[in-house]
């Protein structure tokens, strides 16, 4: 092979080399794209307490699904990674004042941090929320979630 041919080639080769390195490390140090899901968990309810309903329903709407009389609960806080599947019957109970979230099921035995079979769904992570907030929001969304089971309880 000629010499001058034969230098072209082998820089060739190493351009694109280079271009391939520079690539693998651009893809490396790339930060993964947000989940919309995690994001709105964290992000603070609206002051306004309509709004806050609104929004909660919103999140409801995306955390549960209601299917054959079994109620899957995903996190939104894992990327719906985590799922729990209970009967429609579970008992339930809503927190709210440091976020907002709701609990169904109890625990069953031993300390709260090691034994249960609850399944906690946070719907509000970010901040306090005011009182009258959580007065209008913490009913209106038991009052919906209890509509959304007993409508499934009457397709059974």
């Amino acid at each position: 092979m000629r010499p001058d041919i034969a230098f072209v080639l082998m820089i060739a080769i190493a351009v694109g080399a280079c271009s391939q390195t520079t690539n693998e490390g651009a893809k490396k140090n790339a930060s993964p794209k947000p989940n919309p899901d995690v994001a709105m968990v964290l992000n603070p309810l609206p002051k306004a307490p309509a709004q806050a309903v609104i929004e909660l329903k919103r999140r409801l709407d995306r955390s549960l699904e209601m299917t054959d009389g079994f109620l899957t609960v995903y996190d939104l806080g894992t990327d719906k990674l985590n799922r729990h599947v209970l009967p429609t019957t579970s008992s339930w109970s809503i927190n709210c004042g440091f976020g907002f979230s709701i609990v169904f099921g109890s625990a069953i035995s031993g300390d709260r941090d090691s034994v249960g079979n609850d399944v906690k769904l946070n719907l509000a992570m970010a901040g306090v929320i005011p009182k009258e907030t959580c007065d209008i929001a913490g009913l209106a969304i038991a009052r919906d979630l209890r509509e959304r089971l007993a409508e499934t309880k009457r397709k059974e």
